[in-house]
């Protein structure tokens, strides 16, 4: 007995409540998951790009201008298939940023 309860009943209503609280957490994560996910269209990976070309040139005032509006972009992974070697799917703008050598671009983008 625990708490004038059998044993067996305070574990059943233990299970139910891990249960129903899994339940909410999961929830919970997929709407917070939601409220945080990039935008999948067209100017969203235009922007990228944008910011990726700005990084590799050092074009550090652009960079700004776009993140300024768009701060997401910093942390957003290119996705699109290449040829090019420093194209690979899963960089960042930084990443594009310090292949090229453009410290000052690598700056502001660890910033945001």
């Amino acid at each position: 007995m625990f708490l004038d309860v059998p044993v067996t009943a305070a574990k059943q209503r233990l299970y139910r409540t891990r249960e129903r609280l899994k339940e909410r957490m999961m929830d919970m994560v997929q709407d917070s998951l939601e409220q945080q996910r990039t935008s999948r269209d067209e100017s969203c990976a235009d922007q990228l790009m944008e910011t990726i070309f700005a990084a590799e040139s050092g074009d550090v005032s652009k960079i700004a201008a776009l993140l300024e509006r768009h701060p997401e972009l910093a942390k957003i992974k290119n996705e699109r298939e290449s040829d090019d070697p420093y194209r690979q799917p899963g960089a960042t703008a930084l990443h594009y940023a310090a292949w090229t050598g453009q410290t000052e671009s690598a700056a502001l983008l660890l910033s945001y």
